[in-house]
């Protein structure tokens, strides 16, 4: 199962909040990537329901603010295979800036050459992917 972290729980709501999104909950998308190094390619939607094989997860901010509700996370079969063991959260790095990020051990892997060199696709294959607000 996905895990969420507080600060990512706060800052989502906040996010939904800016964006005039009240009552909707977020889709979580993780895609294959086009590299066995790199891992899944991830987004963060706005939503405002299920669809009807989705899991539906809600998380809390800790601790609960008086009168919040959870945040909704909206996750389709393929996309829930890809995160199981992965944790969202919110970053701040003085150089990077800050955002989301998905740890997933899922995506580590091996270099597919077996020359223990990794691909020349450009990735990182750390398992770590940036979700994409809308």
């Amino acid at each position: 199962m996905l895990t969420v972290t507080p600060k990512a729980v706060e800052k989502l709501k906040e996010a939904l909040a800016q964006e005039g999104k009240v009552g909707y909950g977020l889709r979580v998308v993780a895609q294959p990537g086009g590299c066995a190094c790199c891992g899944p390619q991830y987004a963060l939607l706005p939503e405002l329901q299920a669809q009807p094989d989705d899991t539906v997860l809600e998380v809390e901010p800790e601790p609960k603010p008086e009168g919040s509700g959870g945040l909704k996370l909206f996750i389709d079969p393929q996309s829930l295979e890809l995160l199981r063991g992965a944790t969202l959260d919110y970053v701040e790095h003085p150089e990077l800036g800050a955002g989301f990020t998905i740890e997933n051990p899922n995506a580590d892997a091996a270099p597919a050459n077996g020359s223990g060199g990794g691909c020349g696709c450009g990735g990182h294959g750390h398992g770590h992917g940036h979700g994409h607000g809308g």
